[in-house]
């Protein structure tokens, strides 16, 4: 088990050659020029109109999990149930 243990510990935390989670720009989801009061704002706004509720999310372009979760969050499946702010709220 032990082995085991090491095994994974090395996958997941070992360096891996020529990899830049920042790479593709093109796919990064927050905007750090947007100006997270105005589209909060805004996102509140359609959210009481629609009668909906609104969820702000936080992340960070650099961050794997933070751009995982914005995946999801608008995935077909999740974002018709919510209301995003525009990409992310910084």
């Amino acid at each position: 088990m032990q082995d085991e243990n090491n095994q994974l510990f090395e996958e997941l935390f070992s360096q891996k050659p020529n990899y830049d989670p920042l790479a593709d720009v093109a796919s990064l989801p927050y905007d750090g020029e947007a100006d997270a009061r105005a589209a909060v704002k805004e996102a509140r706004e359609r959210a009481r109109q629609e009668g909906k509720f609104l969820m702000v999310t936080f992340g960070a372009n650099w961050c794997p999990d933070c751009r995982n979760l914005h995946r999801h969050l608008k995935s077909d499946v999740v974002e018709p149930s919510c209301i995003l702010a525009p990409d992310a709220v910084h």
